[in-house]
């Protein structure tokens, strides 16, 4: 069994396509690399040796097709066979059997989803080489655990029309789950109200909004079958099909509220969002100094970190004391041995360390040493080389910049969530209130007052809603020089073709579903805030 992790390559003009695979993959932890164009593509493999590449189908300049005939003749130039995968939001039942005749080893649909992408690296990856799994008998029993864990009342209820096994999977944890529900029922009576009320008023425009919302948190809670007749629902509020909506409607309505008795035991207490928030601890301007060789330069270094108030931790050149004081040192400074192949087995440890970590590796030595680590494959993960002769006093300001960088990482972080569902604006700052400081607001023009006197760090962007949309709000928040530069993750209930090209045009900074598990969530705002703080090179 491999015991090194596989690496693949994400090709897609679009970035949020890419930050979205590549936080899934890191989730199994798989290495992945990023490619724009398929030029660049071209070039990252005859550089690098990957495992598997996703590729995608529609990108200006060389298209899918295009890249994946090169790469096919660059593949037999150098005699490897890597499995390339078509990573298209086109209709995979229709497309699929087309892109494998053009060359494709196989297809994925985006936004993907985990367990069809689980496929997929249990079937091309080397066994051993991703610490993912299929949806199994483990799987299975984990969900059963969590059952367990549910009240008796809810857990023996006859019903049909909630899916437990579904709900706490969105949701990963009972207490999460309960949360969601909790949620749920309150709103009930409320949200049922209305799409009556605009029923009657034959507004179809806010009535498809209301039920578009319906759609979503009734899929997350596992209440699927409410979730497809608010789908249908909403199907006919966008074609204008008045005589399906007034047919239908009374029967979603008393389905919904069919819950409330159902959900009766739910209690408020049992929201439990908590106003505590937790941040990471870590060790500020603290630095591993890996000493792979014993001479005047490394205590040098040392002395002068040291001088700079960084609090240094000289450890041997040996992973199991390396590994056993990790959490002592934010920054990794790895002194070369002389003995090259010591290092070339080292550092592959430590960027893997560093991956899992959220640290940073920088390596020093003789000009030899370093010329072969900047070789290898890996050496884009490492931040910065240092070969000797060494300005020491430059090296000391790098470490001062990455320091800050790490500060800004580990700073509390400001979500504004926009959604002008309250329901869904509750379960997801109830997710997210662990970590991050969460303002909810639940309009277009709430959002740009609030903008107007504060700067979040990142803005979760309903897409649909009443007066000013998803689209319009970002139009204004781009165009304005005070804003321009909050990065905005959609979210959205729309998964189909057209409205996902629609979003990916407008070149938001992430796009999620709003079915996205907990788990997805929190690892994809990880990934996002690890990819613009602590990835970027001096």
């Amino acid at each position: 069994m491999s015991n090194e992790a596989a690496r693949i390559l994400i090709v897609d003009d679009a970035p949020i396509n890419r930050m979205i695979l590549s936080s899934m993959l890191a989730s199994y932890g798989v290495i992945s690399d990023e490619a724009e164009t398929g030029s660049e593509c071209i070039e990252l493999c005859r550089k690098n040796a990957y495992d598997l590449i996703f590729l995608d189908q529609r990108m200006p300049e060389l298209d899918g097709t295009d890249t994946l005939a090169q790469l096919k003749e660059l593949f037999q130039e150098t005699e490897k066979d890597i499995p390339v995968i078509c990573h298209t939001a086109e209709d995979i039942a229709k497309q699929a059997d087309t892109y494998k005749a053009a060359g494709y080893t196989d297809v994925l649909v985006k936004p993907a989803q985990p367990k069809l992408l689980a496929a997929l690296l249990a079937k091309y990856l080397p066994e051993g080489s991703w610490s993912g799994e299929l949806p199994s008998e483990d799987t299975a029993a984990r969900l059963d655990e969590e059952i367990a864990l549910l009240p008796a009342w809810l857990t023996k209820s006859d019903r049909e029309d909630l899916n437990l096994r579904a709900g706490i999977g969105h949701c990963q944890t009972t207490k999460d789950y309960l949360n969601a529900l909790s949620v749920f029922v309150r709103s009930i009576s409320e949200k049922s109200d209305e799409i009556e009320q605009l029923l009657q008023k034959e507004d179809w425009k806010s009535y498809t909004l209301r039920v578009h919302s319906l759609k979503s948190i009734a899929r997350l809670v596992g209440a699927d079958a409410l979730s497809d007749r608010a789908a249908a629902l909403e199907t006919a509020g966008e074609q204008t099909d008045v005589d399906r909506i007034k047919e239908e409607t009374p029967a979603l309505l008393e389905q919904y509220r069919a819950f409330s008795p159902l959900l009766a035991h739910i209690t408020a207490e049992s929201i439990g969002l908590g106003s505590n928030i937790r941040m990471p601890d870590y060790v500020r301007n603290s630095i591993l100094f890996i000493e792979g060789e014993d001479g005047f330069i490394p205590k040098a270094i040392v002395n002068k970190l040291r001088t700079a108030d960084f609090d240094v931790v000289c450890l041997p050149d040996n992973m199991d004391v390396i590994s056993d004081r990790k959490d002592e040192g934010e920054i990794l400074l790895y002194y070369l041995p002389k003995t090259v192949e010591q290092a070339l087995r080292t550092t592959p440890s430590l960027l893997s360390l560093c991956r899992t970590g959220h640290k940073t590796l920088c390596l020093a030595g003789e000009p030899f040493s370093i010329e072969r680590l900047q070789a290898q494959e890996y050496s884009d993960q490492v931040h910065a080389f240092y070969q000797r002769p060494i300005d020491i006093d430059e090296m000391v300001a790098d470490m001062k910049r990455l320091s800050a960088s790490h500060d800004e990482f580990y700073r509390l972080k400001t979500v504004l969530v926009v959604d002008d569902d309250p329901s869904f604006q509750q379960v997801i700052s109830q997710w997210l209130s662990a970590d991050y400081n969460v303002v909810g607001v639940r309009s277009g023009s709430e959002a740009l007052s609030y903008l107007e006197h504060t700067r979040p760090d990142l803005i979760l962007l309903d897409y649909e809603m009443p007066e000013l949309d998803g689209y319009q709000v970002l139009e204004q928040v781009r165009q304005n020089p005070m804003t321009a530069q909050v990065p905005i993750i959609f979210l959205t209930g729309q998964n189909d073709k057209d409205h996902v090209m629609r979003i990916l045009n407008q070149k938001p900074d992430g796009y999620l579903l709003k079915t996205t598990s907990k788990e997805d969530l929190l690892a994809t705002l990880n990934r996002f805030f690890v990819n613009t703080i602590l990835d970027r090179k001096k």
